[in-house]
């Protein structure tokens, strides 16, 4: 009688852990993690005097190692499918999750972003699940995914200000879609005898002022050979003063791609 109500008591048990554990993923799937407890669970009240078969248990082992390679390929699928999206046309739905209301987003893809394994793509600002994708439109622009060989790679660029450009030197750290043009960031940009316009209020003396800006987004002046100013923007990442000039060093420089002009090897 003992042994009928130890049975009996895993049983109920057993029934009751698979309920919570599946009752936990609201996709209605049985996911790695979820397996995964209901195999310790099933040792845990297993009955003592009938354990588990070691054949029966090397399958669920291969049933779990096989569910896990599923999802890391499900995973890299999704970001794979992320990054062809760049630079598309794409229609998605996004769901407010406060008030349950779905609302249907066009735009194109000007950046992707993975999370916790789950691929993001960024349309007009917002950040999407690549799975919420309904629609890719036709006679979109070129595809950034072109551009990914140019990562990593120290190029030169002008930047202009319509009548007076500059040469600058940087590593591409990455590629987007601004304004419809393909554009890439550059970073460790040198900047030699830079000058920068300080706020009205601003008291201090430049070199002190961009100290206290390092870290921050900045818009610096360069002269060109003929003197004219030409301003870029990026994030300050260091400067220094020496005989009377200022050096800075700035991440973050959007540039058009048609205006590298160069690719150092």
């Amino acid at each position: 009688m003992a042994v009928s109500t130890v049975t009996n008591s895993t049983s109920t048990t057993t029934s009751a852990t698979s309920t919570s554990a599946t009752s936990t993923r609201s996709t209605g799937e049985l996911g790695k993690d979820q397996f995964l407890k209901l195999l310790v669970t099933q040792l845990k009240y297993q009955d003592p005097l009938n354990p588990t078969d070691d054949k029966e248990f090397i399958a669920q082992m291969a049933q779990f190692s096989s569910l896990e390679q599923m999802q890391n390929l499900n995973t890299s699928f999704s970001s794979m499918k992320a990054f062809n999206l760049m630079g598309k046309s794409v229609t998605a739905t996004l769901k407010n999750s406060e008030t349950g209301e779905t609302t249907v987003v066009t735009g194109t893809v000007d950046k992707v972003r993975i999370e916790s394994g789950i691929s993001y793509v960024e349309i007009n600002g917002k950040d999407i699940p690549v799975d919420n994708i309904t629609d890719v439109n036709s006679g979109t622009s070129t595809q950034l995914t072109d551009l990914m060989q140019l990562i990593g790679k120290n190029v030169n660029a002008s930047v202009s200000n319509g009548t007076s450009s500059v040469s600058i030197t940087g590593q591409v750290s990455g590629v987007k879609k601004v304004s419809g043009k393909d554009c890439v960031e550059l970073k460790d940009i040198e900047l030699q005898d830079v000058d920068v316009e300080m706020p009205e209020y601003i008291t201090k003396y430049k070199i002190d002022y961009l100290e206290d800006n390092v870290g921050k987004q900045v818009t610096l002046k360069v002269k060109d050979t003929k003197g004219n100013p030409v301003e870029i923007t990026g994030t300050l990442v260091d400067v220094v003063q020496q005989d009377g000039k200022i050096h800075a060093l700035l991440d973050g420089v959007t540039v058009p791609v048609s205006d590298i002009s160069g690719i150092i090897q």
